[in-house]
């Protein structure tokens, strides 16, 4: 029932021992202003946009709010503004589809790393529902050849949401000579996906070239 719903906002109140409680039977259907509680419930609640309830919400619910916030993805380029939420993409991305290759820096770095040297530095797209950042894609035209996706990842709880084929297609649109990635062979899922996209492994390498040491295949794909 609540999948299908167009849900805005969440109740949190006060729990018991002075913690904030999110109750999900508060989900509701997107009211133009945040409605009374139904009589019998505490009416000391506050009202949250989805965005505010996942940036405050604890990690493990934080990931059952993204699966369940609804909307449409919308991609567009990066902006400065994007960087924290980027990061965090990224981090639970990584800790998902790749729990066996360490993560060598830690994620204040990593968020650090996304403000400084990315956002705003490159050819960055992100895909964002009701003002929260679920996926993002970094591009690499190169010089008189084939471009690079250095970087696309998606939220967890966005994969099989057809996300990654939109970022593929934008890709290709925007390097048209030719794509060149990297990918570490522990992320089968990724192999398979690209693939299916029409990507060739041109190499596969014991992983002493990059910083996790993991063992690593370079795909190609022409138009």
């Amino acid at each position: 029932m609540l999948a299908g719903a167009d849900l805005l906002h969440v109740d949190v109140h006060s729990g018991g021992r002075g913690h904030v409680h999110l109750d999900l039977r508060y989900l509701v259907e997107s009211p133009l202003v945040a409605p009374t509680p139904p009589e019998g419930e505490s009416q000391e609640v506050r009202w949250f946009a989805w965005h505010l309830a996942i940036d405050t919400a604890d990690a493990g619910l934080e990931g059952v709010l993204r699966s369940l916030q609804p909307g449409p993805a919308k991609v567009r380029q990066a902006r400065h503004t994007d960087a924290t939420e980027c990061a965090q993409v990224y981090l639970r991305s990584r800790a998902f589809a790749l729990p066996t290759v360490p993560l060598v820096h830690e994620p204040r770095e990593v968020r650090r790393w996304m403000a400084d040297e990315v956002v705003g530095r490159a050819d960055m797209w992100v895909a964002e529902v009701d003002g929260t950042v679920v996926g993002l894609m970094v591009l690499d035209h190169g010089r008189g050849g084939a471009g690079w996706i250095e970087h696309l990842y998606l939220d967890p709880a966005w994969i099989g949401r057809r996300l990654g084929e939109r970022f593929m297609e934008l890709a290709k649109e925007r390097l048209p000579d030719g794509i060149e990635l990297w990918s570490f062979q522990a992320n089968e899922a990724a192999s398979r996906f690209y693939e299916r996209h029409g990507f060739i492994a041109d190499e596969r390498t014991d992983g002493a070239g990059n910083e996790e040491r993991s063992p690593d295949v370079r795909y190609r794909w022409q138009p």
